[in-house]
C-alpha cells in the first residue's frame, strides 16, 4: 500500500470511504500500513521494535492485529520519522475571540461546597 494519507481513501480498493470502516477494519488497516513502510524499510520486527523501544511481542501484535496503545503506536512512529502525522489528526482551530476572552466559568460544584466565587 502507498502513500501515508490515513485520512484519505488512498490504497483501499474495496469504495467504502474510511466513515464506512469499523474500528477493527482501520486498526487492521493501519497495521498494514505499518507492516508495508517496514518491509519497505527492509527491517526486520525485531529491529523496528528495538527502534521504537517496545517489546518484540507488542510490536508482532500491533502489526497483526492494529492492536495496541496509543503509547506504542507513537513509538513506532517516531523511530519511523513518521510523527508529523499526528498533527494532521486533529489540525489546531483558530478559537474565536469570544471563546478567548471568555471570563472562566465556575463549577456548580464549587457553588456548593462554600468556594467563593471568583473576582469578575
Amino acid at each position: 500500500m502507498e502513500g501515508t494519507g490515513l485520512g484519505s481513501n488512498e490504497g483501499v480498493s474495496n469504495g467504502l470511504g474510511m466513515a464506512d470502516y469499523s474500528l477493527e477494519q482501520l486498526s487492521k488497516l493501519v497495521a498494514d500500513r505499518m507492516r508495508a513502510e517496514r518491509v519497505r524499510r527492509n527491517l526486520t520486527q525485531e529491529a523496528m521494535a528495538e527502534a521504537a523501544g517496545i517489546s518484540l511481542r507488542t510490536y508482532r501484535r500491533l502489526e497483526a492485529t492494529g492492536k495496541g496503545s496509543i503509547e506504542n503506536l507513537l513509538s513506532i512512529l517516531k523511530a519511523m520519522g513518521r510523527t508529523a502525522v499526528v498533527a494532521m489528526l486533529f489540525p489546531t482551530a483558530q478559537l474565536p475571540e469570544s471563546v478567548l476572552h471568555a471570563k472562566p466559568r465556575l463549577r456548580a460544584s464549587s457553588l456548593r461546597k462554600g468556594v467563593p466565587a471568583m473576582p469578575k
